[in-house]
């Protein structure tokens, strides 16, 4: 039977929940996890909240109709919807780890992009691709 560090995978036996816990163990790896965790949910939440602040000024600069308020505060949804279908299948093929520094990577570009943009539609494409 395979077998790593005295545990045998191979064992038919249940083990409970919290006999399992104890032989995983608890450490400086979850809390750098929790902490990292914490901050990709921190900036999920900001990239979705920010546009609560910039559609003021944004109406003024792209003179936005009532319509285009709508798909702008939308597209960070819509690409939440979309991407985490892509997302979740690129990282059951490729691996999490890479998937998730890629998509991290995509939303700062994207978020940096839409700091700048000049143009409406830009501005929504990079919304959508800072929820995707």
């Amino acid at each position: 039977m395979l077998s790593t560090s005295g545990l045998d995978f191979m064992d038919s036996t249940a083990v409970d929940y919290d006999n399992a816990l104890l032989n995983t163990g608890f450490g400086k790896f979850h809390y750098l996890l929790l902490t990292v965790c914490g901050l990709i949910y921190m900036n999920t939440a900001i990239g979705i909240t920010i546009l609560s602040f910039v559609l003021p000024s944004a109406t003024c600069d792209f003179q936005m109709t009532s319509e285009d308020k709508g798909w702008l505060t939308a597209s960070p949804m819509l690409g939440m919807v979309i991407g985490s279908y892509f997302w979740g299948c690129l990282a059951d093929t490729k691996g999490r780890k890479i998937v998730l520094i890629a998509s991290l990577l995509v939303d700062g570009i994207c978020g940096l992009i839409s700091s700048v943009a000049q143009y409406f539609w830009l501005f929504m494409l990079c919304r959508f691709f800072n929820g995707f």
